[in-house]
């Protein structure tokens, strides 16, 4: 955010700059202003910080002004929030697992966007699978598959944990991307993910689990 300052004010030449998030005070700071009968340059990088409030006053008397001209903001590039999806299944010990992020999702980062599935049975073998198509609302082994085909399977692990729900998946999904294992993954591209595990306490071919499911877009 920034634009052109000008001040028609010489007994002390400086302006204070408040920087607000609904109607918490983020950051205050007092800046130089040059009274030189042109226009100054002021401009500052708020990335991450939430604001959408500015307010700029002269240090100064009431005979004091500032002008202002070519006012601007860059919002930069727009990461839509994750949205949590669709139905889990309930499984054979009663629990209903459920998927979260934390992090953001990029193309670049590397790392720093994890999904994590929790209340899933200890120590059985599951697997996170995604769909870059869109999402699916259809039965599936005695649940909802939430994930349209073609569907992409990331590794295999292990929930480990304590019974009877006390196991958790997890994935870094930007190491992950970051791995090359599918360049359909850049920036931009929309992604839909759920979680598949085994479960022994139902009968074939109903004897796996199925969570909710997450969505989400790779930004740069």
């Amino acid at each position: 955010f920034g634009g052109y300052f000008g001040m028609n004010h010489s007994g002390g030449p400086d302006i204070t700059v408040s920087f607000f998030s609904g109607a918490t005070l983020v950051n205050s700071q007092i800046v130089p202003m040059v009274v030189n009968c042109q226009w100054n340059w002021l401009g500052w990088d708020l990335t991450g910080l939430g604001v959408d409030r500015i307010h700029i006053k002269t240090n100064h008397s009431s005979t004091g002004y500032i002008m202002m001209d070519d006012m601007e903001a860059d919002p930069g590039t727009s990461c839509p929030t994750r949205t949590i999806y669709c139905t889990a299944k309930t499984n054979s010990a009663g629990c209903v697992p459920s998927i979260a992020t934390s992090g953001t999702p990029s193309a670049s980062a590397g790392s720093g966007f994890t999904i994590s599935t929790t209340n899933v049975l200890d120590n059985k073998f599951g697997l996170y699978f995604y769909s870059k198509t869109g999402p699916n609302n259809a039965p599936f082994q005695g649940g909802i598959l939430c994930a349209a085909s073609p569907l992409v399977r990331t590794p295999v692990q292990n929930s480990g944990g304590t019974p009877p729900c006390g196991g958790t998946y997890q994935i870094d999904f930007n190491a992950y991307v970051a791995s090359g294992v599918d360049p359909a993954l850049v920036a931009g591209q929309q992604v839909w993910v759920q979680t598949w595990a085994r479960d022994p306490g139902f009968a074939p071919p109903d004897n796996t689990n199925l969570s909710d499911a997450v969505t989400f877009t790779l930004c740069p």
